[in-house]
């Protein structure tokens, strides 16, 4: 019964890590529309797409809404180099279709992982073995995470293509930047910026779960 309670233990200790990235990535990415503005100024994105800001705020607003489910119309009409024009072309449109599916069906499996996690809780001796196996089961995917980090930010191109060979089932996600506006207005160093946010984000979290622990593990020796 303790092996399968720490089994258990194991397996909450992803659930919780699933809760953290997801969430991370919502409140550092998907809620924070100044990171967009602060990105499009960086990379000159308005005079490089002949683009108000305006507009690419517009398009912002109602990109994060459609991946967040509270806008079904992705599609609308801005000018783009004095011209007006539908802003996202079929194939963008397609794709996008399976990015909101990604997010949304990502925000489910926090629901799932977070009920479990509560469930798992409400047992005492669930989470002093928790709590027990943290310090060490972090340590380990640390050393996992910080492997990734340095793989990725040798050569981010491959590990993007890669991330979206895993992640989709089609093609629709190889766009040309000098006809797929999308892929104009956020290039790949706006994915790198997101990529060092939510890494940040993530390991500030496994920190403050990892010394809580030690603490409370510290804690209970002397009691």
């Amino acid at each position: 019964m303790k092996g399968i309670r720490y089994g258990l233990a194991v397996l909450m200790l992803l659930a919780f890590l699933l809760v953290l990235v997801t969430t991370v990535i919502d409140v550092a990415i998907l809620m924070d529309r100044s990171f967009f503005a602060d990105q499009f100024e960086k990379n000159k994105i308005a005079s490089q797409v002949h683009i108000s800001q305006e507009d690419l705020m517009q398009i912002t607003d109602r990109l994060l809404d459609y991946m967040k489910g509270k806008e079904d119309q992705l599609q609308l009409t801005v000018t783009v180099d004095g011209t007006e024009r539908p802003f996202f072309s079929q194939r963008e449109l397609e794709h996008m279709v399976d990015v909101r599916q990604m997010v949304l069906g990502a925000k489910q499996m926090r629901l799932v992982a977070a009920a479990l996690l509560l469930l798992f809780f409400l047992f005492p001796k669930n989470r002093r073995a928790f709590l027990r196996i943290v310090p060490w089961g972090l340590g380990s995917l640390t050393a996992v995470f910080a492997l990734a980090a340095w793989i990725i930010s040798r050569d981010f191109t491959t590990a993007w293509w890669y991330f979206h060979v895993l992640l989709f089932s089609n093609e629709l996600w190889i766009l040309d930047p000098e006809v797929d506006l999308l892929v104009a207005i956020v290039p790949e160093s706006f994915f790198a910026a997101c990529a060092v946010r939510v890494g940040v984000g993530v390991v500030a979290g496994i920190l403050l779960l990892w010394g809580g622990c030690v603490w409370w593990n510290r804690r209970q020796k002397r009691v």
